[in-house]
């Protein structure tokens, strides 16, 4: 039961010096919890309760926001054709550097950050007086099952950050023989491309798994 939001940030760099220290050791992942307190006398009651809750009935107990910093650097063409930087490229004012090979219609991600932050929010139940026998025990069932619920949904969050920080540190450093106007749609297509797959994967998910709010009495 989740609900995605997304945010990009794209930095164009000028020079080599605006470069910051890369960090390929994956993504920064954090998980926040809290708990959203139900007061009812019975399981029953305390599950009308929760689907008349908003961020039940949004299946938005778990919320993820995806976040993702570039840098990107102009380069010249000679850079991307020879590997290196062209002989005479970075002379200001040279018939050299004014020519067709010298113009920066290259570019190369030079450093990138993902981020992903996880907020879950999980019922408490306090009842309202002493539960009968075995809805303690329940209610510990059906808790179980909404927390397994929602750890699917945290797993492919975390995942889909995984598989887009994989994508630009194979990337990352490559002079690409275009500009930094098309490499940065090129990155806003993958971060597209995950959040769509990953939107799917939840409503998936979510339509399988209906009962993790159904109270599951055992028959005697």
């Amino acid at each position: 039961m989740c609900c995605r939001a997304f945010a990009v940030y794209l930095l164009l760099g000028v020079s080599a010096t605006d470069c910051t220290a890369k960090d390929t050791r994956g993504p920064l992942i954090e998980v926040h919890s809290r708990a959203l307190t139900v007061d009812a006398a019975s399981v029953e009651a305390a599950l009308a309760q929760l689907r008349v809750q908003p961020q039940v009935q949004a299946h938005a107990l778990t919320r993820s926001l995806l976040t993702l910093q570039v840098e990107l650097m102009p380069e010249s063409m000679q850079h991307a054709r020879a590997g290196g930087p062209g002989e005479g490229c970075s002379t200001p004012g040279s018939e050299r550097a004014r020519s067709v090979d010298c113009r920066r219609e290259a570019c190369r991600l030079s450093d990138f950050k993902v981020q992903l932050r996880i907020d879950l929010m999980l019922p408490e139940w306090q009842p309202s007086r002493r539960p009968a026998v075995g809805e303690q025990a329940l209610w510990q069932a059906l808790h179980a099952r909404l927390l397994a619920h929602e750890q699917r949904h945290r797993e492919h969050a975390e995942a889909a950050t995984q598989r887009l920080h994989e994508q630009l540190e194979s990337r990352l450093d490559r002079v690409e023989s275009f500009d930094c106007l098309r490499l940065q749609t090129d990155i806003e297509a993958l971060r597209h491309a995950a959040i769509q797959d990953l939107r799917l994967r939840d409503r998936i998910f979510d339509q399988s798994s209906e009962e993790a709010l159904q109270v599951r009495r055992t028959q005697r």
